[in-house]
């Protein structure tokens, strides 16, 4: 039977999250670092090892992330990997989905039960200037399919003041008549990410955008990082993740692997080891708990994160 895995504030850690690569075929602002080179990764069959073995500890859930994962070229035999480990249960996927199209199918088949897919505005050329690829059609095509072949769908927008605000009650729009949750995300410093204060679109601001023009009520699904919202009539879910305003520090059960082999226990802290080939299965596990009773009560808000060395975003996988 599998042990639990719980740190010095009671928290039970059941959700890994697995970054693939610290590359991607996006440069958004709010993730990509130009000065940074992408850190070499772990050969995957690593990566497998390490799940079966937090898997062996009561993890249960899994998210394959980046960089961006469906660049990785073994990306569905991973999933397939992943979903078939004893004891894993669930198996996610946070993409922009510009390949999504490619590999829909092929994940579906291996396993996949859940998909965040990143849209942080719905109009073609803001999206090329945010993300600095010409793909909106052939992602907004990529969320159109998943909507008929998957239950759980999650659309992220990272709200930034002045780039993509103006966009709130679109977005909203989209659930009228579609089945998934609608999640605005407040915009989280990290290193070379071009974080402002004036760039900040702030939870408080984001459902008086809202409810400026439609009433909501809050409802509480089982998801301990964001606020949920439905739209009476609607088919689908609003939330926000206030990492900053609204912290969920105390609810976390994340843990995180990075494309490069580094285990974190806070994505907003600095602090990360190495999960070293050469160790043991024994080692890699006294190691994690180890570091897991390290893990910070609260991340300590935006005085904590600006300059506290965490690398960027991109480096370290979602």
């Amino acid at each position: 039977m599998a042990t639990t895995l719980v740190d010095a504030y009671a928290r039970i850690h059941n959700y890994l999250r697995l970054s693939l690569t610290a590359k991607c075929n996006f440069k958004c602002t709010y993730c990509y670092t130009p000065d940074v080179k992408p850190p070499k990764a772990v050969p995957y069959q690593f990566m497998l090892r390490l799940v079966r073995l937090f898997a062996s500890q009561g993890v249960n859930k899994v998210r394959l992330t980046g960089g961006e994962p469906l660049i990785h070229p073994n990306v569905v035999e991973i999933a397939r990997a992943v979903k078939s480990t004893p004891g894993i249960n669930h198996l996610a996927i946070t993409t922009n989905g510009l390949l999504l199209h490619r590999h829909l199918d092929g994940l579906l088949d291996a396993g996949l039960d859940s998909i965040n897919l990143s849209l942080d505005t719905l109009v073609p050329a803001k999206f090329a200037f945010i993300s600095k690829v010409d793909g909106f059609q052939k992602v907004w095509r990529s969320f159109e399919e998943c909507l008929g072949k998957l239950k759980s769908i999650k659309l992220n927008c990272v709200v930034m003041n002045g780039v993509n605000d103006d966009e709130i009650l679109d977005f909203v729009e989209l659930t009228r008549h579609n089945d998934f949750s609608m999640r605005f995300i407040e915009f989280v410093p990290y290193t070379g990410n071009q974080w402002n204060d004036k760039r900040f679109f702030p939870y408080k601001n984001i459902i008086e955008t809202i409810e400026k023009k439609y009433k909501i009520e809050r409802i509480n699904p089982q998801d301990p990082i964001a606020r949920y919202y439905q739209i009476e009539g609607f088919k689908g879910s609003l939330g926000v993740i206030a990492s900053i305003t609204e912290p969920f520090c105390d609810k976390c059960n994340r843990l995180r692997i990075t494309a490069d082999g580094k285990f974190k226990v806070c994505l907003n802290s600095a602090r990360e080891i190495d999960l070293n080939e050469e160790m043991t299965d024994e080692e890699l596990i006294k190691v994690v708990k180890e570091e897991l009773l390290m893990k910070p009560k609260e991340h300590g808000g935006i005085k904590n994160m600006i300059g506290n060395g965490n690398r960027p975003m991109i480096s370290i996988g979602g």
